[in-house]
């Protein structure tokens, strides 16, 4: 059966993504900013209502076949049609073209794909801590742990990326990997966290978001943008979202009823 708050988000989150690339202007353009965390949290909450015990081996292929293949087949067709035609531009190096089909950076825009293949290869680890660690303190104390780690290992090494291949799929896979994996986690339980909690959630991650926004401002004279924290994602980014998120989450279900009342939604 499906969950109509959770169909309003994801398609909301699809359409911030969309928006994305067709130039927003500044203001717009940051206040959508939230639409890659927000899908990654609610296939977290899709996935812990649908969750059913299966192999790995085959959850792992029945994600790679969904995701993987039909954007090798898009990229197929794409390159052969620059090739053909020479339009919108000139057919990328070989370098970028296998970049492109291993999900490093290449032509651009695969990296999503790559985050949620990378997440599909730990769900159903981070489902089985969903599962053992009933207490919700201990559960966001232990992921709370892991981003803190995240964050320090981010900072002792953002020096040195893009230094060598290496270090390029250090932060292509690894430190998109455990951030996403947090966010992800938080969205396996994000249907038993009650209401008070889930409001707490939103206005610490919104406040924490603005207490930097307004460090940056007093030691730059900018707003900077969330979007100069996204690659690889860090806490000013990543407080934006989770507090906007959360907090849509929270909207949803009056969100569901005014559409039904406009006789939007069907059934």
């Amino acid at each position: 059966m499906r969950d109509n708050k959770i169909d309003i988000l994801r398609f909301l989150g699809l359409a911030m993504i969309i928006l994305a690339h067709v130039n927003p202007p500044a203001l717009i353009f940051q206040l959508r900013n939230f639409d890659v965390p927000l899908m990654v949290m609610i296939s977290g909450l899709s996935f812990s209502l649908s969750y059913k015990q299966e192999s790995y081996k085959s959850y792992i292929w029945k994600r790679i076949k969904r995701l993987l293949f039909p954007l090798w087949i898009f990229l197929t067709c794409y390159f052969l049609l620059i090739f053909f035609i020479a339009y919108p531009i000139k057919l990328p190096s070989i370098r970028t073209i296998l970049e492109s089909y291993l999900l490093l950076p290449g032509i651009g825009y695969v990296w999503i794909i790559r985050v949620f293949l990378c997440m599909a290869t730990i769900a159903p680890l981070i489902m089985k801590l969903h599962l053992k660690i009933k207490k919700n303190l201990s559960y966001f104390l232990i992921i709370g742990a892991v981003y803190l780690s995240y964050e320090l290992i981010l900072l002792v090494s953002q020096p040195f990326l893009s230094s060598s291949k290496w270090m390029i799929v250090f932060e292509s896979i690894f430190l998109y990997l455990v951030p996403y994996s947090v966010i992800f986690a938080i969205g396996l339980r994000l249907n038993s966290i009650d209401r008070k909690s889930l409001i707490y959630m939103s206005i610490s991650s919104i406040s924490a978001f603005i207490a930097m926004g307004l460090s940056f401002y007093l030691n730059s004279g900018l707003w900077i943008k969330t979007q100069l924290f996204k690659y690889p994602p860090s806490l000013y980014y990543l407080s934006y979202a989770l507090g906007i998120s959360t907090f849509l989450w929270l909207a949803s279900g009056f969100i569901v009823e005014i559409l039904n009342k406009l006789k939007i939604l069907r059934g």
